[in-house]
């Protein structure tokens, strides 16, 4: 929450909400937050997930193109907090953002992206307490397969917390 309190207070301008919360896990807490939105798109953030800078002119700007289903952002591990390194983590880095690019499978800590008014045709999260951005993911990865469009990585990274 400290993060998102963080980019709130430094861009004012984008009426970042806070205070959302729900019983059950991610899923529920997720609805909850979509619900309460009062703007045109939709950036799920993990708590221990620090996007780039100028992240809210690359979300736009790539939801802008009608062929973009939603967007999610490289996946990084944030170096700065770790004490020693850890074995093989370029390795896993390099490996979930070929997934994410060339599968379209990103997953919720790499910032998922999409528009409310596609959330909402889409059915949103399901009401599940994990998983649930991998449900929304293989439902707009159907509608790819269809011919709507794609899920793109975006080449700027999400970093998140080593902790995990």
């Amino acid at each position: 929450m400290a993060i998102a309190e963080r980019v709130a207070g430094a861009m004012p301008h984008l009426d970042i909400r806070t205070n959302i919360s729900a019983r059950g896990g991610r899923g529920p807490t997720l609805i909850a937050g979509a619900e309460a939105a009062r703007g045109d798109v939709l950036l799920f953030l993990h708590g221990d997930t620090t996007l780039p800078d100028c992240f809210d002119a690359m979300v736009r700007t790539e939801l802008s193109d009608e062929k973009v289903l939603a967007t999610a952002f490289s996946f990084h591990v944030d170096r700065d907090e770790m004490t020693k390194p850890i074995a093989g983590l370029s390795m896993m880095e390099f490996t979930v953002n070929i997934r994410s690019r060339f599968f379209e499978l990103p997953f919720g800590d790499q910032a998922m992206a999409i528009t409310k008014q596609r959330y909402d045709a889409l059915g949103g999260f399901p009401n599940e307490p994990i998983m649930e951005d991998f449900e929304l993911v293989q439902r707009l990865r159907r509608c790819g397969a269809a011919g709507s469009g794609y899920i793109k990585t975006l080449p700027a990274g999400a970093a998140c917390s080593a902790r995990r």
